[in-house]
């Protein structure tokens, strides 16, 4: 409820105080109903004008809100919708991504590969997301999905080749994080080695989708799911 919702009540209370008083018997009581009148309508102004500024406020803030999450991959329905836990989250992932990058190594001898499938593209906003992974020095390109069992699933996991190097997997799990996705999991390719080596894929698993969402603290401190897992 608005501040200046109470304040004519106020005035109400005051007004009606009045009208029973003598004007000529209690002069002074009558004096006071009068300046409570007057105070409450005062009161009544600024209240206004106090509540339209906290209307502009959280006005600025949703905008500033869906600012944010769109620069960080976000799609625009889900800024929307999107309460102060995600706009935290995605902030934090994006944050901890800049500092894991800032770690890697020169370029490596061999480029490393990103790959999606197409349901990545409706899971964010693809045009920020990839120009997102282009900075780990990846070439990104889409993988044409064959799997109908997963077709219908969110983007939930990391694949990373032998060669992939487990921050190189964790910035690009982060930059999902950011952009809204839920990440499960951060596996190793089951096809690791070869020409899959310097391969990340980006993509669904069943699998995984049962098993808890990561926290951009929970990438950081965590390593690659190997082949010989249980729950691999």
């Amino acid at each position: 409820m608005r501040t200046s919702d109470f304040l004519p009540l106020l005035g109400i209370i005051s007004g009606i105080f009045a009208l029973f008083v003598d004007a000529k018997n209690q002069p002074k009581w009558r004096g006071v109903a009068i300046a409570g009148i007057v105070l409450a309508a005062l009161l009544s102004v600024g209240a206004s004008l106090y509540d339209d500024h906290l209307d502009d406020l959280h006005r600025q803030l949703a905008d500033l809100r869906t600012l944010v999450l769109q620069q960080n991959g976000v799609r625009a329905p889900e800024t929307v919708a999107a309460n102060p836990a995600d706009l935290h989250r995605s902030v934090e992932a994006a944050q901890l991504k800049q500092q894991v990058m800032a770690k890697l190594p020169s370029a490596s001898s061999r480029t490393l590969e990103i790959q999606y499938f197409p349901r990545f593209t409706s899971d964010v906003n693809p045009d920020v997301v990839i120009a997102a992974l282009h900075q780990l020095g990846a070439s990104v390109t889409q993988k044409a999905g064959t799997n109908p069992a997963v077709q219908s699933l969110p983007t939930n996991c990391v694949w990373a080749g032998d060669d992939v190097a487990l921050d190189e997997a964790r910035s690009v799990a982060l930059a999902l994080t950011a952009a809204g996705v839920k990440v499960r999991d951060i596996r190793q390719l089951a096809q690791g080695g070869g020409a899959h080596s310097r391969l990340i894929e980006i993509g669904s698993s069943a699998r995984v989708e049962a098993m808890p969402v990561l926290s951009p603290t929970d990438i950081i401190n965590r390593g690659i799911t190997k082949r010989t897992d249980p729950s691999f």
